[in-house]
């Protein structure tokens, strides 16, 4: 069973999968507007709002690496110490 802090870190990372897959959509849209815009003034506009979702999608993906790790290590750190009281039982 997951302690609390891995159950929260784990909540944590599906918002940040949401988010994610929120700022690919945005991504797509932007994209998908530029291509249909005639002004370059718009255009422009679009291409720029594109890619700060790039930057937000590569920020908040980083952050998703980080939060993993963080499940991994302490996953590992609880299975040690269930191990270590099995042992002494």
């Amino acid at each position: 069973m997951d302690s609390p802090k891995v159950l929260e870190l784990k909540a944590q990372a599906e918002i940040l999968k949401q988010a994610i897959e929120r700022e690919k959509a945005s991504y797509d849209f932007y994209v998908q507007a530029s291509k249909k815009t005639k002004k370059k003034y718009e255009k422009d506009v679009y291409d720029r709002l594109a890619q700060e979702e790039l930057v937000h999608r590569d920020d908040l993906s980083g952050q998703l690496e980080e939060i993993e790790a963080q499940v991994e290590m302490e996953a590992a750190i609880a299975e040690g110490e269930n191990k270590a009281d099995t042992e002494e039982a």
